[in-house]
């Protein structure tokens, strides 16, 4: 993004509107249609620490260039005294007039985050706001740049160490930051009436009137208006109701409960009035997020559906407090708290309060984000726009001829939804063994045990919930998952781990292991003491266990079998697992592999603290887990009666071009 400095120029100005008048009015349509002229004709090039007004120049893929034409605001703290700051919110209401009594002009100064958690305090700052965000001039780099809260350039630790704000320094931080909220603006029916009228396309459509009118084709003339009439009321129609939709979709509020810098009992405030630096109480029984927010103390379950469309609850933990590790949101996704996401349930020590850092309030949240997007989409290219058209003719050409020769029929999706076990593959001397579909039926080795015991799965309302790649291994095993019979907001790091056990109705086989267990030692029971969860990065998850009775810790390793055989010691490999491998992922199955090794001599305390990268090493290959995506019923049918019928069928995939 460039940006570039302007300031008013009473001479060009005048002659600018001298040829406006001259041209009836036709170069002001022009300078509407392309603004950055109108800033060209009436304003001079200056720098930018004396500029009125900036040109904004966004490039998109070194193609397209959108231009933006934005004032410069000044901010200080009698802006305060007003009604409304420069984000047109409001800042004064009931819920803050003891802020303003506490508040003196001449000693309010306002505070812009510079970095590390530092925020400078500014008399006055200067700024422009561009497609809902805010940019802050900086005196000292001479730039302007995008207003930031506490996400970028802050370390960990940093994070951990913030106190909360007074309600002072909470209300001058709000004139910079704004409200927090996400308010999409719906215009009104004359607004939208001129900019639809003045769109290029309504304007050649009047001409063309005008033009067929003069030469006596009275009917053909008003058929035209009658059209763009009808065309240009549509269109506001639906313009105002995806207004309104998108409105009413991102809209909300509610009460949050912050700390605050000096006071011992957290206080509820209006969410949006909550802004970088505050500190969240999260409640017990859940609540929607309406900010960025890291999470500091204590597990919260999330529904993150809304941003990533999966249903499957999240658990967030508090983020690591380390003054080399700089906070980075995709890095640290996994204690983070987004904006518009639903807080099912906490956990933590008794009643102590589950506490997260407000990082992003309003349009910089990850909500925030997506309606931009909506708001402000990317340029279409212009020059495919222009060739589409003969592109659909050509294309409607070839689909007579093609439709004549062959019939392309869609079934619909042809496989069922989600995958299912189709069996385990393990491995034995390192040598592959034959395969097992019947998982309940299989002997308890530790095979076995990784498959009931390496999994993120939870229960939530006395309801197992989970990854559902999770679930269905788990439940293709039979075994039972039990959690301590306490509220499920205080299951957080319990003594007590979840533990898992056989059915109840097996009958011990005359197997050597399982004689083992059922004989005069402790019943079959596996306790999960602690869990490395699963990362996109990592391609790998694993936890570490213990059988009741047993005197030494065991680590299990599931995930991509690539990661899993570089984390295996090469002796326990079988020769051939590439072959194999590739056999499988050919007939289109899911692989996942899995490994374990034992920890010996090792206290229980000393288990929680080890690292990941300690544990997942030198690990003894179990062998494979195999998923399918099994058809639909109805599915063969429908293909054997349409090879009978002599129509070619096409499968369309991501895979396969058409």
């Amino acid at each position: 993004m460039e940006v570039y400095g302007y300031r008013s120029s009473p001479l060009q100005t005048a002659v600018t509107w001298l040829f406006i008048c001259l041209t009836f009015g036709v170069l002001r349509l022009v300078f509407h249609w392309w603004p950055q002229l109108m800033l060209f004709a009436t304003h001079k090039r200056c720098s930018l620490n004396v500029a009125e007004k900036v040109l904004v120049v966004e490039k998109y893929l070194q193609k397209h260039q959108s231009y933006y034409v934005k004032n410069v605001s000044i901010l200080s703290a009698d802006t305060i005294m007003s009604q409304e700051n420069v984000w047109g919110n409001e800042v004064v209401d009931s819920w803050d007039d003891q802020a303003l009594n506490d508040i003196h002009p001449t000693h309010g100064l306002l505070s812009v985050h510079i970095s590390n958690g530092i925020f400078k305090e500014c008399e006055f700052v200067r700024l422009f706001l561009c497609k809902k965000l805010c940019y802050i001039w900086d005196e000292d780099k001479c730039e302007f740049f995008k207003l930031a809260g506490l996400d970028e350039a802050v370390s960990t630790a940093c994070l951990h160490q913030q106190q909360g704000l007074t309600l002072e320094g909470q209300k001058l931080r709000r004139v910079v930051y704004g409200n927090n909220e996400i308010v999409v603006p719906v215009k009104g029916i004359i607004k939208l009436l001129f900019l639809e009228v003045l769109n290029p396309f309504y304007v050649f459509q009047l001409f063309s009137f005008c033009l067929w009118f003069a030469d006596n084709y009275i009917y053909y003339a008003l058929t035209i208006l009658a059209m763009s009439a009808f065309g240009i009321i549509m269109a506001i129609i639906q313009t105002r109701k995806n207004q309104f939709n998108l409105r009413s979709t991102v809209h909300s509020s509610d009460v949050a409960m912050v700390l605050r810098k000096s006071l011992d009992q957290p206080e509820s405030i209006p969410t949006e009035h909550l802004v970088p630096g505050d500190i969240l109480v999260i409640p017990r029984h859940g609540c929607v997020m309406h900010c960025d927010a890291v999470l500091l103390a204590g597990n919260c379950i999330m529904n993150e559906s809304m941003l990533t469309g999966e249903s499957v609850p999240v658990t967030k933990t508090p983020l690591p407090n380390s003054p080399d590790i700089l906070y980075d949101s995709k890095e640290h996704a996994r204690h983070t708290l987004f904006c518009g996401t639903q807080v099912i349930q906490t956990r933590y020590y008794g009643n102590e309060l589950v506490l997260a850092i407000v990082i992003r309030t309003g349009f910089s949240t990850a909500k925030g984000s997506l309606v931009r997007s909506i708001m402000y989409p990317p340029p279409v290219d212009f020059k495919f726009e222009h060739d589409s058209y003969k592109f659909v003719e050509l294309l409607a050409a070839i689909a007579s001829i093609g439709f004549v020769y062959t019939v392309i029929t869609k079934t619909g999706t042809l496989t069922e939804d989600g995958l299912d076990m189709w069996g385990v593959v393990p491995v034995t001397d390192s040598k592959f063994q034959v395969p097992v579909k019947f998982i309940d039926k299989m002997i308890y080795d530790d095979m076995i045990f990784g498959m009931v015991t390496c999994h993120s799965l939870t229960i939530i309302d006395g309801k197992l919930s989970g990854d559902p790649l999770d679930l269905k291994m788990f439940h293709s095993t039979g075994w039972l998952l039990e959690e301590p019979e306490v509220n499920d907001s205080s299951k957080y790091e319990m003594i007590f781990p979840t533990v898992v056990k056989p059915p109840k109705t097996n009958e011990p086989s005359s197997h050597s292991i399982e004689e083992e267990y059922f004989s005069d030692k402790p019943p079959l029971e596996i306790g999960i003491v602690r869990q490395f969860p699963f990362s996109s990065s990592l391609q790998r998850m694993s936890v570490i266990s213990r059988r009741l009775g047993a005197s030494h810790f065991h680590v299990y390793c599931k995930g991509s079998p690539e990661t899993i055989l570089s984390l295996s010691m090469p002796d326990t490999i079988p020769i051939d697992t590439s072959t194999v491998l590739e056999e499988y992922t050919q007939e289109g199955y899911r692989v996942l592999a899995l490994a374990y090794r034992e920890l010996r001599k090792l206290s229980y305390a000393k288990a929680q603290r080890l690292l990941r990268e300690e544990v997942e090493i030198n690990l003894i290959f179990l062998g494979l887990i195999v998923m399918e995506n099994r058809l639909k019923q109805g599915t063969s049918a429908t293909l054997i009666m349409l090879r009978e019928a002599n129509i070619r069928t096409i499968m369309v995939t991501g895979m396969n071009q058409i």
